[in-house]
């Protein structure tokens, strides 16, 4: 009788589990790990799993899909070209405003307070009525110029060969003034003499004052 009783349990229990899976077989419930998820693939794809919904057709609805995430790329690093929608912005020079507002021609060249040259220009850059300074190996072109004590000039100094030269004044009351010009180069700098007087200038590289680049600027009243 007892070996009798537990077939008859056993087989109630088997049953039951026969009548779950033909109910959830009926009502068309989905197991759980079915349902549509979304999942990463090595950190860079995207996998989205689709469930058939009843009544469409399945071609319509894809079983599974993945997109690729594109790689990020910082915008002020991104290349022109490269389809990027943020550029970073262009780069404008600004003016340089000293910390006393007003220029001086006895500080070290390059100072904030002292004039500053310009980048290199194109022969039809240069302003009209500029003083031309040509520096090439053993002279200057013109060795002597002339301008008036206050009245702002514009030095226009080339480089009249394949040399880089440096266009400097003895005098400590103009050390500010230093323009240096590579092979072919052309820069200007803007300054106004503060004396009268007779002023020697030279070319700064060692060795090129001495084989005749010098000459003299005569500033008058």
């Amino acid at each position: 009788m007892e070996n009798v009783a537990r077939i008859i349990i056993t087989m109630f229990f088997i049953g039951l589990i026969a009548l779950a899976i033909i109910f959830f077989g009926v009502f068309g419930l989905v197991p759980l790990e079915n349902i549509g998820k979304i999942g990463k693939n090595n950190g860079d794809t995207v996998r989205v799993e689709y469930v058939t919904v009843e009544g469409e057709k399945p071609s319509e609805v894809p079983s599974e899909a993945t997109t690729t995430i594109p790689e990020y790329v910082p915008p002020e690093i991104m290349p022109p070209g490269s389809g990027g929608s943020i550029q970073p912005p262009p780069v404008v020079p600004q003016e340089v405003t000293t910390p006393s507002g007003k220029i001086r021609l006895d500080v070290p060249p390059g100072s904030p307070n002292a004039p500053q040259q310009s980048t290199p220009i194109t022969e039809s850059q240069v302003p009209t009525g500029s003083v031309r300074i040509v520096m090439k190996e053993g002279s200057f072109v013109p060795r002597l110029f002339t301008i008036r004590k206050g009245e702002e000039v514009t030095l226009a100094v080339s480089s009249g060969d394949d040399r880089t030269h440096v266009f400097m004044f003895k005098d400590p009351r103009l050390s500010a003034i230093a323009i240096g010009v590579g092979p072919g180069e052309t820069r200007l700098m803007k300054f106004a003499a503060p004396v009268a007087g007779d002023f020697e200038f030279f070319c700064a590289v060692p060795g090129h004052e001495g084989a005749g680049e010098s000459g003299r600027m005569t500033v008058v009243e």
